[in-house]
């Protein structure tokens, strides 16, 4: 990692605790297991500076990859993260279209009632704000038509995601890790 890459991780790592998205005490996460920290993303993902600083790393992240669409999961960091990432890569590559999905975690009993909105195209990115025992990550996979290309999230707790997700084929990517958090 380069120095300008690790200046600007720290100072979205500085943005995080300012915004108090980074929490200590007693937690239980989606997954189940307790926890001495909680990591809040949608505090992240709905701060437009945190929002600023965040989206050009991730971006740096999926560039890496041939891509056409770019999904996460339904909730409201999720959904705020997808946004910026197809916003910001509609300016930078107009000449390649992206489109967008969000798979829900249950099918609506009203409209169409359907599981994944949007567009999922053949070589989806899915995005989540953290990622603990991959438990989500996978429901969503279950639930696109294509497997997606990464598995991109804010933050990697390093509690099992990483592995359950390779077990599957699928790399999951993280713009921070828990020592980056640095407690």
């Amino acid at each position: 990692m380069d120095l300008t890459t690790c200046y600007r991780r720290r100072q979205l790592v500085g943005m995080l605790y300012a915004l108090k998205a980074i929490k200590r005490g007693k937690f239980m996460l989606s997954s189940g297991k307790e926890s001495d920290y909680y990591f809040d993303g949608r505090l992240a993902a709905l701060d437009p500076e945190a929002l600023r600083l965040m989206t050009p790393q991730l971006g740096e992240i999926i560039s890496e990859y041939s891509f056409d669409s770019i999904g996460c999961m339904e909730g409201p960091g999720s959904i705020s993260i997808l946004g910026a990432l197809l916003l910001a890569y509609g300016l930078q590559c107009s000449n390649k279209p992206i489109s967008g999905f969000v798979v829900r975690k249950q099918a609506k009993m009203h409209g169409t009632g359907q599981l994944l909105e949007g567009a999922c195209g053949k070589n989806p990115i899915l995005i989540d704000d953290v990622a603990t025992s991959g438990k989500s990550i996978l429901h969503a996979v279950d639930n696109m038509p294509e497997k997606p290309v990464i598995a991109l999230v804010l933050l990697d707790r390093g509690e099992g995601a990483k592995e359950v997700l390779a077990s599957r084929q699928i790399q999951l990517r993280s713009l921070l890790v828990m020592d980056d958090l640095t407690f």
